[in-house]
């Protein structure tokens, strides 16, 4: 994994998006702590999609989970639409 300082990624952009394209994790770091993990966006949708299945609770669990720990919320992979209803008949068998 590369590392890089935010002032040599800002200019190095265009290549660093090369190199994680072609697979490679770019760690960012500001002031000598990293602050953010470049990499491809296939790489990164099935492992929280693997979390919300595989995960007690569904999709709702797994997103309060996550934000408990701090975790942004925005941009969650999609469900799918039948495990989506499955899910909230089961809320609603719960609840009588």
């Amino acid at each position: 994994m590369t590392v890089l300082t935010m002032t040599e990624a800002r200019a190095t952009l265009p290549r660093v998006l090369d190199r994680v394209a072609a697979g490679e994790e770019v760690t960012i770091t500001r002031r000598g702590k990293p602050v953010a993990v470049v990499m491809r966006p296939d790489i990164v949708r099935p492992q929280v999609r693997a979390e919300i299945v595989t995960g007690e609770g569904g999709f709702h669990q797994a997103t309060r989970r996550r934000a408990a720990a701090g975790e942004r919320i925005i941009g969650a992979a999609p469900m799918d639409v039948g495990d989506l209803l499955a899910e909230l008949e089961e809320i609603r068998d719960s609840r009588a």
